[in-house]
């Protein structure tokens, strides 16, 4: 089989490779579509700190079964599905209290430790494979795994319905204002200070607001008498954190959803003075997953707008060589690996 092994920083190589063997309890997935996330941008520029070349990348991803292990049901040859991408211990302190997402050993498929969908064939454990319902095509299920990060985020907050603040308008930015609203937000404004990513969020019936702007401090504080009910980072630097903090009402939520790139130095005397639930969000479990197959099922919520481009097996190193030096209005770009026989 195929696959692009990225050997170094901001060295993909497209290399052969014997096929993967299938252990008793795995499904071998063909993948069709493969996302390519921030994560795999840190990744390919060697920002990531538990990321080791060579690897190959792609944890967002749809497929299709072609072949089960031992003790796996033969009806599951066929289905087309995604798969949760984190692989806990099963045995450590957080695996125990049912936060396995927090392992203390995690790998992840495509990210830590096991080789991801950026090739013509993976293995993964059944219990990490989901079907795609029908109403859900191949390339709508390579953003499940996107859409479960955002609903994990919506859940730190621990909200039902109120009004949300959203840092940034990248994918994970954008499905969380979406999957916010269809779960009942009431109001969902979002920042940015891109242009374009601005204009789609209106388009998606989120209200931008343009972070670029003097005063963009103050037109979130007209938007609600009292203020946002939560507050989601999905840019994590330390200007957005401590603007989160400055912008957030007294007892509400902030919730870190971005991946710093670098330590963040926050202004505590607004946590502790205004007795602010500051919160991490890392990943998903499987019940988020399972929400955001029925948000796309149930057409809650609607994720081709995201998908900026949907690139050829051959541009793989092009595709991340480009979206590192020059990504233009990209949100989310696809990469199609195969397997899409039958849906589109």
């Amino acid at each position: 089989m195929r696959q692009w092994v990225l050997r170094d920083v901001e060295a993909m190589i497209e290399e052969e490779a014997c096929s993967p063997a299938l252990p008793a309890g795995f499904m071998r997935i063909r993948p069709a579509y493969c996302g390519i996330c921030g994560s795999d941008l840190h990744s390919y520029q060697g920002k990531h700190p538990l990321v080791h070349p060579p690897i190959v990348l792609g944890h967002e991803f749809s497929g299709t079964v072609v072949e089960v292990g031992p003790e796996v049901d033969p009806k599951w040859r066929g289905r087309m599905v995604t798969a949760i991408p984190s692989l806990a211990c099963g045995t450590c302190y957080a695996c125990r209290r049912g936060q396995e997402h927090i392992c203390h050993r995690l790998r992840v498929i495509g990210n830590v430790g096991a080789a991801g969908a950026l090739a013509e064939e993976l293995v993964v454990p059944m219990q990490n494979v989901l079907a795609l319902p029908a109403a859900v095509n191949l390339k709508a299920g390579a953003l499940v795994e996107p859409l479960a990060v955002a609903v994990h985020a919506l859940r730190r907050a621990d909200l039902v319905g109120g009004q949300a603040l959203v840092m940034g308008a990248g994918p994970i930015g954008l499905l969380t204002g979406l999957a916010g609203r269809a779960l009942g937000m009431t109001s969902v404004a979002i920042t940015d200070v891109r242009p374009a990513r601005l204009q789609l969020a209106a388009a998606l019936g989120l209200h931008p607001i343009d972070a670029s702007l003097r005063g963009w401090q103050q037109a979130v504080g007209s938007l609600w008498d009292d203020g946002a009910d939560a507050i989601f980072d999905c840019v994590a630097t330390t200007v957005t954190a401590n603007a989160a903090l400055a912008l957030a009402r007294q007892g509400s939520t902030v919730v870190l959803v971005g991946v710093p790139e670098e330590p963040l130095e926050l202004d505590a005397i607004k946590i502790q003075d205004n007795e602010l639930d500051f919160k991490g969000s890392a990943m998903y479990r499987r019940d988020d997953f399972s929400t955001a197959l029925r948000l796309l099922e149930n057409r809650g919520v609607d994720v081709n707008p995201l998908i900026t481009a949907v690139l050829p097996w051959a541009q793989v190193d092009d595709a991340f060589r480009r979206l590192v030096h020059d990504p233009g209005d990209a949100v989310k770009v696809l990469i199609r690996v195969g397997g899409t026989s039958g849906t589109p």
